[in-house]
């Protein structure tokens, strides 16, 4: 589902592809951040959703570039969910862990708020 490379390549690839970029700031040592990494990233449901909707990034909030990006995204708590257009703007957040189901929806929301608040400029999955 996450895409191993630095945030420049993710923005470029958003941008390729018109699509909004899922980025998961987390830490190692947080129960819920832990869990989303064991119960629902590996969902397959999970993966189908957001890889058609989204490009996906996953950054340690307390190391090396993750450290900057939870500077710059202004992160108040784990795991901090930030749905950010190629512009690095963002068009919607979420925090915290959530079940399957409600991780799915979480989608549906981002791309409501995003299509409100930039219209024509994503492609919805």
């Amino acid at each position: 589902m996450f895409r191993s490379a630095d945030w420049q390549s993710v923005l470029v690839k958003a941008r390729g592809e018109n699509k909004l970029i899922f980025l998961d700031l987390f830490t190692t040592w947080f129960g819920p951040c832990k869990w989303m990494n064991k119960e629902v990233y590996p969902d397959a449901r999970v993966g189908k959703k957001y890889n058609a909707a989204f490009v996906n990034y996953k950054a340690d909030a307390q190391q090396g570039e993750g450290q900057e990006l939870a500077k710059k995204f202004n992160v108040k708590g784990y795991p901090s969910y930030f749905f950010v257009n190629a512009d690095e703007e963002v068009v919607f957040v979420a925090m915290g862990g959530r079940p399957v189901e409600a991780f799915i929806a979480l989608a549906d929301v981002a791309f409501a708020k995003a299509v409100g608040c930039l219209p024509g400029r994503i492609r919805v999955g």
